[in-house]
This record gives structure tokens, C-alpha cells and sequence, in this order.
């Protein structure tokens, strides 16, 4: 059995999904239209060298940028709902109960967060209880 997580999708409740779409459509419009504002009106005080309010406005515009683009990846990568849920396999929504182990014996392999892979016994596999 092989790495059952699928790295390209994410499972969002449509509540969060509209609150992260609401987060992204402020930014990308009153957001940029204020910091713009900011920026112009920083630049007029003078010279930009020593000017901690240009700099900390252009920071603030550059954090803003990351955050549209990485709330435009989510949600381009999203699926809207519940996933599906079957005792016994392992997926999105799931608690799994398991059984670190040394063989390849009736196991599955996932990623770790540091890159590396391990082996584990699936003991159990049930929809996350909210």
C-alpha cells in the first residue's frame, strides 16, 4: 500500500471556504487600494532613505501580495463540502489509529513533515467525530 493523501486537494467546510474567499476579495481590492494609499502618502513626506513609514507600508504591501497569492492557491485547489468518509480507509476527515512498525507486512507508507517516509500498521480508520 502507497501514500493515501493526495498533497494537490483540500477539503474546506463551506463556511471556511466563503471566509477565506471574503479574506482574499478584501485584499486584492479595498486591501491593495489602501496600502496604496499608504505608500503615496509616505513617498510625499520625503526622502525615502530614512523614511520608516515608506518602508514598513512597503512591507505591509509585500505581506499582502504573499497572503493573495497563497489564498488563490487554496482556493483554486479546494473542494467545498465533506469528504468522503468509509470505516476502514484512511482519507481526509478521518482519526487513524497506528502501529509504527519495522516490515512491510499489510502496511502503508506516508510522508513526513521533514521529508522523510515511514511505515505504519492502519489499526483503524472513522470519521472525525466533531
Amino acid at each position: 500500500m502507497t501514500q493515501t493523501r493526495d498533497d494537490s486537494l483540500t477539503w474546506l467546510t463551506p463556511e471556511t471556504y466563503d471566509r477565506l474567499k471574503a479574506e482574499l476579495d478584501h485584499l486584492s481590492g479595498p486591501g491593495r487600494t489602501e496600502i496604496a494609499r499608504k505608500i503615496e502618502a509616505a513617498r510625499d513626506e520625503g526622502d525615502l532613505s530614512e523614511n520608516g513609514g515608506y518602508h514598513a507600508a512597503k512591507d505591509e504591501q509585500g505581506q499582502i501580495e504573499a497572503r493573495i497569492i497563497t489564498l488563490q492557491h487554496i482556493l483554486e485547489n479546494a473542494r467545498v463540502g465533506s469528504p468522503p468518509r468509509t470505516d476502514g480507509v484512511v482519507g481526509p476527515g478521518m482519526t487513524v489509529t497506528v502501529r509504527f512498525v519495522q516490515d512491510d507486512d499489510e502496511t502503508a507508507t506516508y510522508s513526513l513533515p521533514n521529508g522523510r517516509t515511514s511505515t505504519v500498521e492502519i489499526l483503524q480508520a472513522v470519521p472525525h467525530a466533531r
